[in-house]
């Protein structure tokens, strides 16, 4: 499944619609969790066994929104200026 919504990248002046998949399975070198504790203002860190994980939803979108980046492609969406309004 892909998703497709607005967002706002880099140094753009305008939200684009980008397709982004629902599921995205990510090798990684290192896992480590960091977890914010906003009452006592205290972060804490572990690492973690796996070098593969799967996310789902938003973290996924966001994941493959970041991978974008450090793999230097162009990014491209489409401006939502070029949908139109229906009743």
């Amino acid at each position: 499944m892909v998703l497709c919504m607005p967002e706002k990248c880099g140094q753009e002046e305008e939200r684009l619609c980008f397709e982004r998949p629902f599921q995205v399975d990510a090798t990684f070198e290192r896992v480590i969790r960091m977890t914010v504790n906003p009452q006592s203002m205290q972060i804490s860190t572990c690492e973690l066994p796996a070098e593969r994980m799967d996310f789902e939803g938003s973290t996924a979108f966001a994941l493959a929104h970041e991978t974008k980046h450090l793999e230097a492609t162009e990014i491209r969406g489409t401006d939502l200026r070029e949908f139109r309004f229906v009743e």
